[in-house]
């Protein structure tokens, strides 16, 4: 997982482990990326062309203590959350070892093992399953706010008769909450989202490495968008008018096998683009434009 740094006006972003040119990521455990989310305008501001973002200061991601093996859950030495220069948070140590659980709890629940060790696979070759019912975001797996600077609200709550991960706070850049494992390279990345708020934007990441580089899908409440950031600016978007309401939940599904990246809402393909840049990384999921929403049932699957 991440350790956020200090970064400018970005929005904020639910990502999963980043930065293949760090020390490996295992699922559910903490790592470090490298640089800082751009200066950018809000996703409705998108025309379909090319955006150039600016150049926002790039803040290091540093981590502390180590990160537990196999994805265990930090909790040992090592300041828990704590801030140091440029923002940067550091994670406990790892925690002891035993065996991981086999088989999630109720509802598809991530699982611990006795030894502390995170279990998020979920059936039929899914790498990543979080369902929320645990009650927690922070444990197994960890999702951790990308740029925490930004005063996103990033917490577990109900929802009936269940629980989902909510973003609280209208911020208008993108915020972003990030879990897994930045070394897998085709992936299927799925969750249900809906807006608490009146639309704003929300998405899905896949290959997410760093600030800089990833691929997104996302809800503006008027279209569906596919698009990536790499090197720090955009690339071309891909959109479909789809109009969507608050308080309906829907399901994106962002596709990424080799250089081809697809989109579907609640299953139907909608909009398909090619890129080669990125070959790996992690995920995550966001909001942006001052939008609030939830999300819950977050997948990934290897292909």
């Amino acid at each position: 997982m991440f350790h956020p740094s200090s970064l400018r006006k970005r929005r904020v972003i639910s990502v999963m482990a980043w930065a293949p040119v760090f020390t490996k990521l295992a699922v559910g455990c903490a790592a470090s990326a490298t640089g800082g989310m751009p200066d950018r305008g809000g996703a409705g501001a998108d025309t379909g062309g090319v955006s150039n973002a600016g150049s926002g200061a790039a803040g290091a991601i540093s981590a502390g203590g180590a990160p537990g093996m196999s994805g265990a859950p930090s909790s040992g030495a090592g300041a828990a959350n704590a801030s140091g220069a440029g923002g940067a948070l550091a994670h406990g140590g790892a925690s002891g070892g035993g065996a991981p659980s086999t088989g999630g709890g109720s509802a598809g629940a991530p699982s611990t093992g006795t030894g502390g060790k995170c279990n998020t696979s979920g059936p039929a070759g899914q790498l990543f399953l979080d369902s929320f019912e645990d009650g927690e975001a922070s444990k197994c797996p960890s999702w951790i706010d990308a740029d925490p600077t930004l005063g996103g609200m990033w917490s577990v709550k109900a929802d009936g008769d269940s629980k989902v991960l909510a973003q609280g706070a209208a911020v208008s850049d993108w915020v972003i909450d990030v879990s897994g494992n930045y070394t897998t390279t085709d992936q299927v990345v799925q969750a249900k989202v809906k807006f608490s708020s009146e639309p704003g934007a929300l998405g899905i990441f896949a290959r997410v490495q760093d600030l800089r580089n990833y691929y997104f899908l996302y809800l503006d409440g008027s279209n569906i968008v596919l698009r990536g950031r790499v090197d720090n600016s955009q690339l071309t978007s891909v959109k479909v008018k789809t109009p969507t309401v608050k308080d309906t939940w829907y399901t994106l599904k962002l596709s990424v096998i080799g250089s081809t990246l697809t989109g579907y809402l609640n299953d139907m393909q909608l909009v398909t683009t090619t890129d080669a840049s990125l070959k790996s990384g992690g995920i995550g999921v966001g909001t942006s434009d001052n939008a609030t929403a939830e999300f819950d049932d977050v997948t990934v699957t290897a292909m």
